[in-house]
């Protein structure tokens, strides 16, 4: 096995165990979690950027364990991670991105705060589509080269003509942009 191979399977492999010691301790709070929510605690303590002050909130109620990051400017919007017990999502405005398959929760949680990481950069952003003011159509979009290319879309079941709709494109600034994404 390659060194480089050796480390990651290294490094995951300690992500799961902490994650494992931290749901058998009885007065621990990630004991009543599911392996979603307690994954989402863990990775984001790991995670969390110490010298930035990343206003986020939590809250464990009905639909599962949200973590929150209100839009930080009128021309931003807000983004939310919402695990339950059998996937994670991702909220972005009136967008979301589900991870559920048959990934480990460790992957899928990695992945959606990754996305969410990016979502709160100005290397990605999102665009919206209206019709006759009522919005229809979303596209998450990160930036390559000069060009915005779509990563992720979602829309109403309806037709708008295109000379009659509009754009409003909307984009967060609160981390700054990584310069190695992978897409």
């Amino acid at each position: 096995m390659a060194p480089q191979q050796k480390r990651e399977s290294l490094d995951s492999a300690s992500r799961t165990s902490i994650t494992r010691v931290l749901r058998r301790l009885p007065d621990s709070p990630w004991a009543q979690m599911t392996t979603f929510q307690a994954e989402l605690r863990a990775q984001f303590a790991a995670a969390r950027p110490a010298h930035f002050a990343l206003d986020h909130t939590w809250d464990d109620g009905p639909d599962g364990l949200a973590l929150s990051f209100p839009a930080s400017s009128p021309n931003g919007f807000s983004v939310h991670l919402v695990a339950t017990d059998a996937d994670i999502t991702v909220n972005a405005g009136r967008m979301h991105v589900p991870f559920d398959g048959s990934e480990p929760p460790s992957a899928l949680v990695g992945q959606a705060l990754a996305l969410a990481r990016d979502l709160l950069s100005p290397r990605m952003r999102l665009r919206e589509r209206r019709f006759l003011g009522r919005p229809y159509r979303w596209y998450l979009e990160h930036k390559q080269g000069s060009a915005w290319v779509p990563e992720h879309e979602m829309g109403l079941l309806m037709w708008a003509p295109a000379m009659l709709a509009t754009t409003t494109i909307y984009q967060n600034n609160q981390l700054p942009a990584r310069s190695g994404r992978a897409v």
